[in-house]
């Protein structure tokens, strides 16, 4: 189970490192984002969650996703749905493909929402139209 949890993080950070680049400077002081999915890949969710909460509120459509994806699991937080939902709107807001995908399995499955396929069909059409594999 370790191992598949480090391939996906390794995954996130493969998909993510092209989106850092592009918009994180040099000079730039504090943690990343990469900060803290590399503290909850190591298991410090403490960590992660005191990176992610500042940068999520600031509109980081990644971290506002790692919290998501903290609260639908619960990593270190209680698993809430409606708290995973929350955050992945917001980046889903943002048009980050993987926070749309895991809104439309939520509306899939009925977890935190009602059960709704169409809104989940909705959702999984975003994330593929911009690429997300398993949305597609």
């Amino acid at each position: 189970m370790k191992a598949l949890k480090n391939l996906w993080v390794l995954c996130v950070l493969v998909l993510l490192a092209g989106k850092a680049a592009s918009e994180e400077s040099l000079d730039e002081v504090g943690p990343t984002w990469l900060d803290g999915v590399v503290a909850n890949a190591m298991g410090d969710y403490a960590m992660a969650l005191e990176i992610f909460r500042p940068l999520a509120a600031q509109g980081d459509a990644i971290a506002q996703y790692q919290l998501g994806q903290m609260y639908f699991v619960g990593q270190g937080v209680p698993q809430d749905y409606q708290e995973a939902i929350r955050w992945f709107r917001q980046a889903a807001a943002q048009e980050f493909p993987l926070a749309q995908f895991n809104l439309g399995v939520l509306h899939r499955y009925g977890q935190g929402v009602t059960q709704d396929f169409q809104s989940a069909l909705g959702w999984f059409r975003l994330a593929a139209d911009q690429g997300n594999a398993e949305s597609q």
